[in-house]
């Protein structure tokens, strides 16, 4: 159950990522792409997790280490890490 929530909690905060990376780094450069909504976030992040094979949330690691709460917890606060150095680029380059 645990492994189930984990992956589709990679997923959602992949969506995230790629939601607001899309519109603080990939808008404002080319101006001409569409809006995109949430959910076809989610969609290009699971293609992209598809074909490059990048996981946000390393589930073979967390099945190895069912025990390690550090790698529980680091797979569970590294989108939100990754989301604040992003955001703090995006200050920076506005």
């Amino acid at each position: 159950m645990k492994t189930i929530f984990r992956y589709f909690y990679g997923i959602f905060t992949g969506g995230l990522l790629t939601y607001q990376f899309y519109f603080w780094f990939l808008f404002p450069v080319f101006a001409g792409l569409p809006n995109i909504t949430y959910w076809q976030a989610i969609g290009l992040s699971s293609f992209l997790y598809l074909f490059n094979q990048i996981k946000a949330v390393d589930l073979v690691a967390v099945k190895e280490h069912e025990d390690n709460d550090m790698v529980v917890y680091g797979s569970l606060i590294l989108p939100w890490i990754v989301l604040g150095m992003g955001y703090i680029t995006h200050l920076i380059i506005k």
